[in-house]
């Protein structure tokens, strides 16, 4: 009787358009906007605290943005050189948190906290742009070596990981934390 749940509302529109010799290049767009709520996000979440466990609220989700963008691309470059880029774009995850709203229950369960969502004052809660470069080099006998150049989140943005409880206020990231993905890193392979 965990009452453990989810419910999530997806929609993804996407367009692509595959890589060809003849034409020489290719591109895909993906948006997904996405509706995720769940019920004990964590195990415990002060379940135990009410008559039964599905007393426990729906809240917003927080592994799932509500907006992401994801673009990738590549052409064929002059000398067999191919290049290509892919970018993330993703609006901030919510926090939820057990905030105090003073000393009277609020729903008679849960003592003088109350479970609230919230998106933290940011438009953009994740963005990283990756760039490669390859080159094949061609032997005989039909063997190949290809040389590629990563260059991975080339803006070098700081994407914080964790967000602190800023009740009564908005959430706000940790800006001495850990980073979501890496910062600006060359991979040559």
């Amino acid at each position: 009787d965990n009452a453990k749940a989810t419910r999530t509302t997806q929609v993804l529109l996407s367009a692509e358009k595959p890589y060809t010799g003849e034409a020489g290049w290719s591109a895909s767009f993906a948006y997904t906007y996405s509706r995720a709520k769940e019920r004990l996000e964590f195990n415990g979440d002060y379940q135990l605290d009410y008559a039964f466990p599905y007393y426990s609220p729906y809240v917003l989700s927080s592994r799932l943005p509500r907006h992401r963008l994801v673009a990738i691309g590549s052409f064929d470059a002059p000398w067999g050189i191919n290049i290509g880029a892919k970018m993330v774009v993703e609006t901030p995850k919510p926090l939820t948190a057990f905030d105090g709203i003073g000393t009277e229950p609020p729903n008679g369960l849960n003592y003088n906290f109350l479970k609230i969502s919230q998106y933290p004052d940011r438009t953009i809660g994740y963005f990283s742009l990756d760039l490669q470069v390859s080159k094949s080099f061609e032997f005989f006998n039909d063997s190949a070596l290809q040389v590629r150049v990563d260059v991975l989140n080339a803006t070098n943005r700081k994407n914080y990981a964790i967000l602190f409880d800023g009740f009564p206020n908005k959430p706000f990231y940790f800006t001495d934390g850990d980073l979501q993905g890496v910062p600006r890193t060359v991979r040559l392979g």
